[in-house]
């Protein structure tokens, strides 16, 4: 490490020189030799604390020299985007030993200040294309607007979020399918992207109230909660990346919000549901059918009926009370309906093995009925 300091030192003493800003060979030259002493500092076998604040002070000293030279009033503009090129270079091929707290050379926090100044408007007009609420377009592009007009240092961490962030936003614009709604698939993409704003999670909470209003019983808020909480899990993990490094992650934040209102509405539902669960009993008289499958294989039966659309005049909740009343299991024992309903949405590692080994044994099965039909 000791060697690979020195020889930095000896690089940026020439980098500090002036033909080496102003004559483009060398330029490249001393870039070449930063680009190789990474590689060799990546390779060595010290601790990756060691290496950061290696590349860091490599990092600080190119900055220190882009500033310099854009201070200038006629600042030559193919040198420092070299430079701009080198530290791209490192952010992609070095994540783990970029420091991202360092503050961005001033010539790129203008270019991108410049770029999402001249994209603001038709983000906003696309936005809008899309049918999406002003209030969310408005918390969406808040991050843009509030980094164009404010002349303030960007650190690293922000630089590459917001870089990365307007092109999620062309992307996003330019689908014509979406999965859900376009607002909701819009919120997605932001909790996904850890746009972890406090706007943004303020809307998040306003949003999910707003969804609970709607909902005339304490089971059927739950049911909506519930079903949030399953959306929440199939977003791909949370990046490294998010927008400020002082606010958890929106996907923390939300699932926290959701849990809480959960447990919150099915205190409530279950004083509720014995009053209901009589009531159902009143009208279904005959005998319960016997069943050899686990309260966990039924509740991802439901679950699966559900989701694939298969149950089409039934919420969840009237999915499994109508299960728990019609079976019971094999020793006799009634299926709780509070059981039945947690195994919908929360199945277990153990029980979605056997289940999926059940509809093996169902598919070789149809297989053979199949043989029967065709063959003999």
């Amino acid at each position: 490490m000791q060697k690979s300091l020195v020889f930095l030192e000896d690089l940026v003493s020439k980098a500090g020189s002036i033909p080496y800003l102003k004559d483009e060979r060398k330029l490249k030259q001393l870039i070449t030799s930063f680009k190789t002493f990474v590689f060799k500092l990546a390779a060595q076998p010290s601790s990756t604390k060691e290496k950061k604040q290696t590349l860091s002070y490599l990092i600080d000293i190119v900055s220190h020299i882009m500033n310099d030279s854009y201070n200038k009033k006629e600042p030559a503009t193919s040198p420092l985007n070299q430079l701009v090129e080198f530290i791209l270079f490192l952010e992609f091929n070095y994540q783990t030993l970029f420091n991202y707290q360092l503050n961005t050379p001033r010539y790129m926090a203008e270019l991108l200040r410049e770029e999402l100044k001249n994209k603001h408007p038709t983000l906003h007009a696309r936005l809008r294309d899309k049918g999406i609420p002003d209030n969310l377009i408005n918390v969406t592009l808040k991050p843009i607007r509030s980094n164009y007009e404010k002349q303030k240092n960007i650190r690293f961490y922000r630089y590459f979020y917001l870089s990365r962030y307007h092109q999620w936003l062309d992307e996003f614009l330019s689908t014509n399918c979406h999965f859900y709604d376009t607002e909701c698939d819009l919120i997605c993409l932001l909790i996904s992207r850890n746009l972890n704003t406090i706007s943004f999670q303020a809307y998040l909470t306003n949003y999910i109230k707003t969804l609970l209003e709607k909902q005339p019983s304490p089971l059927e808020k739950s049911d909506i909660l519930h079903n949030l909480k399953i959306c929440l899990s199939d977003l791909p993990r949370t990046t490294f990346m998010m927008y400020s490094n002082k606010t958890p992650s929106t996907k923390s934040f939300f699932q926290k919000a959701i849990n809480s209102r959960i447990q919150y509405f099915d205190k409530k539902a279950s004083t509720i549901q014995p009053n209901e669960l009589r009531e159902s009993q009143k009208s279904y008289s005959k005998t319960r059918l016997q069943t050899s499958l686990k309260v966990s294989h039924l509740g991802i039966l439901c679950r699966l009926l559900h989701e694939q659309g298969h149950i089409i005049n039934a919420s969840s909740t009237e999915l499994t009370n109508s299960l728990a009343t019609l079976l019971e299991l094999k020793n006799r024992e009634q299926i709780s309906p509070s059981s039945l309903r947690n195994k919908f949405y929360s199945p277990d590692e153990k029980s979605l093995k056997e289940f999926k080994s059940i509809i093996k044994t169902w598919d070789e099965k149809i297989n053979e009925i199949l043989y029967d039909l065709n063959y003999k």
